[in-house]
């Protein structure tokens, strides 16, 4: 869909000096062209534009050269000329055979070789290592660059070459079968056409050389036959193959450096063609030019070097200041080609002498003219199409052919090239395509000059029927565009900018400088006038590169980057950004377009080598196009991904593109090589051509997101649903969106939806997750309530309000069935209910059975026939188990078996069924015989319904204890022996009550109970042990040495208790108390020096550890993190890396990835399972999943343990200065201290600030999530952050005694 648009064009002013050129060359590294005449050549620098004589063939004329040639025959002439980079020289080839070096510093003219027979054509390698010459004899010589000969043949063979296909004799005539012209048909000779040569060929030999130097192909014209052969050489001067022999071909030959064709002409008697050959010598397609047969000859045919475009340079067969030379250029899509540019040149002197390409930029083309002009031709490659982000603005695209303009309204429909929905036909080649501001005219300028106006969209009120509707485009008129200095300029832009005005560039060659030009357009819808009239210029200071303009502001670029502003009033002025300084790009960017980030007016460039910019700010540095959309910047990259960049941004917060955005939603990936063709405004379709011509059209999801914002804030809820449900979005966006406008808006979404029947749809896919965070992130930029999110349900929500305006409105059965099953407690009694009641008013008619149908449809059908069972409604279990699989010979006895039992306990029987029994359980409470009762108790013990048990059966005594008898022995199977003592207590079972006294460990409770029961001393002594030794195992030893003293009356062993506690201050209190001072040198010492040295070892141990774990710590951060960078720069691991990279390596893939620990829940069936697992996850062996945290973990406990034995430490310090132990108290005082400090000053260390951030599962949005992994992922990540221990802190506690310091 491109065409090629000029952005430059330089031409030279004519020089007095040169009157008859023939041939030019490009010296690309310093800038100087070389222009030949017959008999002289002359130099001028691109730069300066100064025009020098520099050498010249013959003496009699070397008076105003810097060098001349002696002992050239008369007649000598310049037929070939090249610039040699590697000898800094300019090689010249004259017809009398001599081969002449111009050495440009100094310079001077040097005779290097001469062939006696004459030279017809000269032809240097791409390399410039070979040079080739034929002779006037059709002779080859093929030399090195310092002119030794290689080789020599000669140019006409007789055979094929090496290359010549073997025939096995399949397929001869000889061995076909004739049918009834018998086995004679196959001895006729079949008549040889006699081929002859153009009349218009002009004898000479040419070659032309493929682009990577290995072969070269000659066309020369047979001396026996008189016909043109081409033949192709290899870079040894070795035939390889005669290409296949054609009637009519003419001379001008070329091939295409990329090397799979060779290009030539064929003259047939109707038309006039460009052929292609193979390397092979086999014909491979062709094209018509554009002329008569006998109009116009091809004088060369010239490949870019990047064989995309293919130069076609023409010259009238009857010379006349009337007739036209051409350069056309053409280029080829999807298998056809295009004219795609036509230069215009009148007969001498602006007729063309020379053309080439450049050696460097691929679509920069060079000409010299007869008179001596030198111009230049920058082009590039760009969709021509309308602009504009209105509803109005139909997507037009147009596709230059030579006169045929292909148009495509895109908005209405997309056709791939190169067909169309219209073709216009201008007057001449089509030139320059611009589209007025309301986009409803389009102006086409030919090369001709010839201004055509075209109707696009025609007004209904003006059109006379739909034939005229139609007919768009629509001719409206033809007018001659001003007329400027010279033939060879033309405007090379054409800006609508204005309804009545054009700006327009063109090169004057009296300033030699671009020129903005002003034009004025009027069309006279009345009489069908249509006048365009130059108004003013404006002279630019450096070559204009683009021009863009939007409703209120036009950008020029030049072609050093910079960017300025055109004012009617002043002119051009500076582009100001807001920080002050003049806007210029980097570099220059052919491809640019005025657009607004953030309602701030930007500029957004392309260069050729990739680059994005946004104003100075580069954003992507490998982008292949872009385009502007009405609320993004599409951009493709060579990463073949379409990125969507949003408008609603400030342009300097834009960051450089990188390939790790490419998992992004923004982000698209497209076919290799696919380009942006256009984007349709105010819809979402981005059509892509793919690089063998074909076109794709994608909707991005940043594109459909957008779109359906705009529907859904104007409340168009039924195209929005039809997009979502053809692009398959979640139906949840419908309400998340804007939860507020979708509830106060209910009433119309409902009825908008009800037309298309998409209300079910909408209904069936709710779910409690909101969208706009999990499954579209970053595209609503709506504040949503999340406090009324989380105190409701959405579900349950969305499904009341629709329900309320349901109930309001007539045949509406179906969408109300599907919200009451979509419920988070799907009411199905309520929509059997209303199957019934449908029932009972329209009899078993269809639309009882599509209500049955729908409602199986979701819900399964075993499912529903438990529901109607549940009703107590045989009718209703019937209607649905007709619906079902199931067998009636099984169901039927079942409901007549209950169809005979009483009410209750039917219902009874029916609850047992479905396993609802606590309602089973209150149909058997109506019975009060003992054998029910019996069938009641044995239900609650086997569902443990106690509480219910309880609350039915509270009036009659004997059940009542028996189910509170029950229910505390179940208690005390579930060592809840608190209430199992309430419940004994209510049966009145004091003895079991006071054994789950003994269970519970209080011993209050227990000694009252004792007392209840009227136990003697020695049972009462009994119960004080028990209860003490379990007092002892809850580590409650005040207590226990409570129960000892006062319900056992045993000192020695109370103290023993509160020896084992540590509780040193009670136990010498009661040893006093009580009189038994012996037992402190007996029990209370001894063990206060055996708690020191307790002590001592586990501050060892602990200290012992900590070191341990906190070391280990380090290395696995510190390899977590080497890992990281190494990943993030893309390099491998390799295996002779340092100590880091170990077992623990695995740590950093761990906490980068997902890694199998994280998916071992799917795999864990069971709760027991499920504790290995969680067990086995924290594990400290060196390299496991989840080490890191592990050694936190561990970390934590060991805080925690240092922080809880203040306390302890502080009692005993104070009990061993009591008995003067010093020195012991002083050494662990001093590894406490030791210890206490180490961990205060490491615990910032251990828990980082981002170790909570760092062990994240990292979002897995996008488009290929599922709703199932988004939530399994943020599930994961809940977890990891819970089981995380937290940030352990050190109480401050006053536990030294100061003088031991």
């Amino acid at each position: 869909m491109d065409n090629l648009k000029l952005i430059k064009q330089v031409v030279l002013q004519k020089s007095d000096l040169i009157s008859e050129a023939c041939c030019f060359t490009i010296d690309s590294l310093v800038g100087i062209i070389w222009i030949a005449t017959p008999t002289a050549l002359y130099s001028t620098s691109i730069a300066n534009h100064e025009v020098e004589p520099i050498g010249c063939l013959h003496k009699t004329d070397s008076s105003r050269f810097v060098t001349h040639c002696d002992g050239l025959a008369a007649g000598s002439e310049i037929i070939s000329l090249d610039s040699i980079s590697s000898l800094e020289s300019v090689c010249i080839a004259v017809n009398t055979g001599e081969v002449i070096l111009l050495h440009t510093n100094p310079f001077e003219l040097e005779c290097v070789g001469s062939c006696d027979d004459g030279i017809s054509c000269m032809s240097w390698s791409p390399d410039q290592e070979l040079v080739l010459f034929l002779t006037s004899c059709n002779k080859l010589i093929l030399m090195t660059v310092d002119f030794d000969i290689i080789s020599e043949q000669l140019a006409c063979q007789a055979s094929f070459g090496e290359a010549e296909p073997i025939n096995v004799g399949w397929g001869k005539k000889e061995t076909q079968f004739h049918g009834s012209l018998g086995k004679a048909a196959a001895q006729n000779k079949q008549q040889v056409a006699n081929l002859t040569s153009s009349l218009y060929d002009d004898g000479k030999p040419h070659v032309s050389w493929r682009g990577d130097g290995q072969y070269f192909a000659c066309s020369t014209v047979d001396l026996n036959s008189g016909r043109r052969v081409v033949r192709v050489w290899s870079r040894d001067l070795t035939l390889h193959s005669t290409i296949e022999t054609l009637d009519g071909i003419e001379h001008a030959i070329c091939w295409r450096p990329c090397g799979n064709l060779i290009a030539s002409v064929q003259r047939k008697p109707h038309r006039h063609d460009i052929v292609f050959f193979e390397r092979n010598g086999l014909q491979h397609g062709s094209f018509i030019l554009p002329f008569a047969k006998d109009e116009m000859k091809v004088r060369r045919l010239l490949w870019n070097n990047s064989s995309s475009v293919l130069g076609v340079w023409l010259e009238p067969l009857q010379p006349s200041c009337h007739v036209n030379h051409y350069v056309q250029l053409w280029t080829t899509s999807n298998y056809h080609w295009y004219l795609k540019s036509e230069l215009r040149f009148t007969e001498p002197p602006e007729a063309v002498a020379d053309v080439m390409w450049d050696p460097v930029s691929p679509l920069k083309l060079h000409l010299v003219t007869v008179g001596g002009h030198y111009v230049s031709y920058d082009f590039m490659w760009e969709v021509t199409q309308s602009e504009g982000c209105s509803h109005s603005n139909q997507g037009s695209i147009v596709l230059i052919d030579g006169r045929r303009l292909l148009y495509t309204a895109f908005r209405k429909c997309i056709i791939p090239p190169p067909m169309c929905s219209h073709e216009l036909i201008t007057p001449a080649a089509v030139a320059i395509v611009s589209f007025s501001p309301s986009l409803d005219q389009m102006l086409v300028m030919s090369s001709d000059g010839q201004a055509t106006l075209y109707l696009l969209i025609q007004d209904k009120s003006g059109a006379k029927d739909k034939q005229d509707l139609k007919s768009c485009p629509k001719l409206l008129n033809t007018s001659k565009f001003p007329s400027h200095n010279s033939g060879l300029v033309l405007p090379r832009y054409l800006a609508w900018y204005q309804e009545e005005h054009l700006l327009g560039i063109t090169w004057d060659i009296a300033t030699q400088s671009d020129h903005l030009c002003q034009y004025h357009i009027t069309y006279s819808k009345n009489d069908n006038h249509l006048l365009i009239s130059k108004k003013v210029s404006f002279p630019c200071e450096r070559p204009v590169i683009a021009i863009h303009n939007n409703a209120t502001l036009v950008a020029i670029q030049l072609d050093d980057g910079s960017i300025l502003r055109y004012s009617e009033e002043v002119g051009l002025l500076p582009w100001i950004l807001k920080d002050g300084t003049s806007m210029q790009f980097a570099e220059c960017c052919g491809h640019m377009e005025l657009t607004t980030f953030n309602g701030q007016d930007v500029i957004v460039g392309l260069s050729e080598t990739g680059k994005l910019y946004v104003n100075n700010i580069q954003l992507a540095s490998n982008c292949s196009s872009f385009f502007v959309h009405d609320n993004f910047l599409l951009l493709t990259t060579h990463w073949h991904t379409c990125c969507c960049i949003s408008l609603h941004q400030d342009a300097s917060e834009l960051k450089l593109l990188t390939n790790d955005n490419s998992g992004h939603e923004k982000f698209r990936n497209v076919e290799r090589g696919s380009r942006i063709v256009t984007a349709i405004s105010h819809d979402t379709r981005v059509v892509l051509q793919m690089p063998r011509g074909n076109l794709e059209t994608i909707h991005p999801r940043a594109l459909m997101l957008s779109h359906l914002r705009d529907l859904l804030d104007n409340m168009e809820f039924r195209e929005a649903f039809v997009v979502m449900r053809k692009h398959r979005i979640n139906m949840n966006l419908l309400y998340d969106h804007n939860p507020h406008l979708f509830l106060d808006n209910v009433a119309q979404f409902v009825q908008q939806l009800m037309i298309v029947g998409g209300l079910d749809l909408f209904l069936s896919e709710l779910s409690n997750q909101d969208v706009t965070v999990t499954m579209y992130p970053g595209h609503h930029g709506l504040p949503h309530d999340t406090n009324m999110q989380q105190s409701c349900n959405k579900v349950d929500l969305v499904c009341d309000t629709i329900l309320k305006c349901l109930d309001q409105s007539d045949g509406c059965l179906i969408p109300t069935i599907t919200a009451l099953v979509k419920k988070t407690t799907p009411q199905l009694e309520t929509v059997l209910a209303k199957i019934k009641q449908l029932q009972a008013s329209d009899g078993r008619g269809a639309g009882v059975d599509d209500a049955l149908k729908h409602t199986l449809f979701l819900v399964d059908v075993n499912q529903l026939y438990d529901v109607a069972l549940g009703m107590y409604d045989f009718d209703l279990v019937l209607m649905v188990a007709e619906k079902s699989q199931k067998d009636p010979k099984e169901y039927l006895p079942f409901l007549n078996k209950l169809r005979k039992m009483d009410i209750h306990y039917q219902k009874y029987s029916i609850d047992c069924y479905l396993q609802r029994y606590p309602n089973a359980l209150r149909h058997l409470s109506h019975y009060s015989s003992d054998d029910k009762f019996e069938e009641a108790l044995s239900l609650i013990k086997a569902h443990h319904l106690y509480s219910l048990g309880l609350e039915l059966y509270s009036g009659q005594q004997e059940p009542y204890k028996a189910i509170a008898n029950a229910f505390g022995s179940h208690l005390v199977d579930k060592k809840r022996f608190k209430e199992a003592v309430l419940m004994f207590r209510r049966a009145q079972d004091l003895p079991a009550a006071l054994s789950a006294c003994e269970g519970w460990g209080c011993w209050q409770q227990a000694f009252v109970l004792s007392a209840e029961l009227h136990q003697s001393e020695k049972q009462r002594v009994a119960l004080a042990h028990r209860m003490a030794d379990k007092l002892r195992q809850q580590r409650h030893h005040k207590e226990a040495a409570r129960v000892l003293l006062e319900y056992a009356g045993d000192v020695e062993e109370a103290i023993v208790v509160l020896v084992e506690g540590g509780a040193w201050a009670d136990a010498l209190c009661m040893a006093h108390q009580r009189g038994r001072a012996d037992l402190i040198l007996t029990h209370i010492q001894p063990a206060v020096l055996e708690a020191q040295q307790g002590h001592m070892a586990s501050v060892d141990t602990l200290e012992t550890n900590f070191n341990r774990f906190l070391t280990r710590l380090a290395i696995v951060r510190e390899t977590r993190d080497v890992n990281a960078r190494i990943l993030a720069d893309g390099r491998v691991l390799e295996e002779k890396e340092d100590d880091l990279f170990s077992e623990a390596s695995s740590v950093a893939g761990s906490m980068l990835s997902s890694s199998s620990a994280v998916h071992s829940r799917s795999t864990a069936h069971s709760k027991k399972n499920r504790r290995k697992a969680d067990k086995k996850k924290f594990s400290l062996k060196e390299g496991s999943p989840y080490e890191e945290m592990a050694l936190v973990s561990a970390l934590a406990d060991i805080t925690t343990t240092v922080d809880n034995m203040q306390s302890d430490v502080g009692e005993l310090l104070t009990v061993l200065v009591q008995f003067s132990h010093d020195q012991l108290a002083r050494q662990l005082q001093q590894v406490f201290t030791q210890l206490l400090n180490m961990v205060k000053e490491q615990v910032n260390t251990i828990w980082l600030p981002s170790l909570h951030a760092t062990q994240q599962v990292p979002p897995v949005t996008g488009p290929w999530s599922t709703v199932n992994s988004i939530v399994s992922a943020a599930a994961d990540s809940e977890a990891k952050r819970d089981e995380l221990p937290p940030v352990p802190s050190i109480k401050p506690v006053l536990w030294r005694i100061d003088f031991l310091s």
